[in-house]
């Protein structure tokens, strides 16, 4: 992979699985020798400002000794973020005698500009660990339980392909549409871009793991410890690299990335749900296309569903007895035929349909206090005692777009009498 650096192309060498770390370019400008070390014993830092960047120095440390050196500066500044000056000089101390001056504005300038790159860049990553944290914390709010937050009790015994790589997928391309909201953009992309170099992203086959609901929590800490490590690998690596630094640091401090920590969350809980409902609502729920479902047919008696948000369609039948419909009804057991009662040599067709709740959560438009805009909270879980957000997501569910995969029957009553074998998850037919 190449890409354009102020210094010329820099090269990454893809090894069939992850791509190197390229050499570091760009060094860091050479100091006056004596102004440095004067500079390093004012600040009290006898590893060297410079070591700060990468130790694990706070970003809120980096500003102090940013301000502090600023101090020894005569004001005003000739510019500002970072702050830059004409004239920097104090007197270092000796043994005996006066202090001896020093002059060291050219190194002053430089270590402002240093320390302004490395507090924002710094303190960027730290904030997106921070985001990351956060989202899936099973000690804390973010992390839902399945039966009280996602409504969805039904399925947390059901065992699915849980693909991952969707859910991270996912997160982009709901990041991507939110227009206007760049650095919700931005940060979705750097968490993404940590999760990439897991070893369970690298095989095809691996990401995708069958397990229940309360598996996934254990699965997600494993990923957020190793993207954790990732960012601050990241973060180091940036520190440690003029060019990069610089970029990086101008980038945040000229608010170019910003950081929206509840934009980031919002859209990771909304996509974090549509992940979970996408792989486990269709093993207990799949789609039925029925039609001439009539009560008061002599062979086959059909008592439909009540119509509901869950429904793609629901219409008379077209010689005024009984109805055509289709929507997400209950699997049957062991995939039996809905059609397999009889009541004195009748056949009798019935279906379960969603808990209203569940169909309120699931199918319900999205209120428009649930889309995130900078400032607000937006996508919350619903709880036990919060209505929450909705998903909003009955076009995509109807036609099997967007990542839904149910399953489909098609029970044409007025030709066979009973429901064919499902199909396999796709697009749904159209009549």
């Amino acid at each position: 992979m190449l890409a354009r650096g102020t210094a010329g192309m820099r090269t990454w060498l893809y090894d069939g699985s992850t791509f190197a770390r390229p050499k570091p370019y760009g060094s860091f400008p050479a100091l006056e020798a004596k102004s440095y070390k004067a500079i390093n014993d004012y600040l009290n830092l006898p590893n060297g400002v410079r070591a700060s960047y990468t130790d694990g120095t706070p970003s809120a440390r980096l500003n102090d000794y940013y301000v502090a050196l600023a101090g020894i500066c005569t004001d005003p500044p000739l510019s500002g973020n970072p702050l830059q000056y004409a004239n920097c000089a104090f007197s270092a101390p000796r043994k005996s005698g006066p202090p001896v001056p020093i002059v060291s504005t050219t190194t002053v300038n430089q270590l402002l500009r240093e320390l302004f790159y490395a507090s924002a860049a710094n303190g960027y990553f730290d904030q997106v660990r921070s985001a990351q944290d956060t989202l899936f914390s099973q000690e804390g709010v973010e992390f839902p339980s399945i039966e009280d937050n996602l409504l969805l009790a039904e399925a947390s015994t059901q065992s699915a392909a849980m693909n991952y790589l969707n859910l991270f997928t996912n997160m982009l391309k709901f990041a991507g549409s939110l227009l206007g909201v760049p650095e919700v953009t931005v940060v979705a992309n750097a968490v993404s871009a940590g999760l990439s170099v897991n070893p369970l992203f690298q095989n095809s086959r691996a990401h995708t793991l069958q397990q229940q609901y309360a598996d996934i929590a254990g699965t997600i800490a494993s990923l957020q410890d190793q993207a954790s490590t990732d960012i601050l690998s990241a973060k180091t690596y940036v520190a440690g690299d003029y060019a990069l630094l610089s970029t990086v640091g101008q980038l945040v401090g000229s608010d170019v990335w910003k950081f929206d920590k509840n934009g980031y969350l919002s859209l990771s809980r909304y996509a974090f749900t549509v992940w979970v409902m996408q792989q486990l609502l269709p093993t207990v729920w799949e789609i039925f296309a029925v039609s001439a479902c009539d009560q008061n047919n002599f062979y086959v008696q059909c008592l439909p569903p009540p119509n509901g948000s869950n429904m793609a369609l629901y219409t008379t039948y077209r010689s005024g007895y009984g109805i055509d419909f289709t929507g997400i009804l209950e699997k049957e057991v062991d995939d039996d035929d809905p059609c397999a009662g009889s009541m004195g040599g009748q056949t009798v067709c019935e279906w379960t349909a969603p808990p209203q709740g569940l169909q309120d959560f699931v199918f319900s438009p999205l209120p428009s206090e649930c889309k995130y805009s900078p400032g607000a909270t937006g996508w919350v879980y619903p709880a036990p005692n919060s209505k929450g957000c909705s998903l909003g997501a009955a076009s995509d569910i109807f036609h099997n777009a967007n990542g839904w995969n149910f399953e489909v029957r098609l029970c044409p009553l007025d030709v066979t009498g009973d429901c064919d074998e499902p199909i396999s998850a796709g697009p749904r037919p159209r009549r």
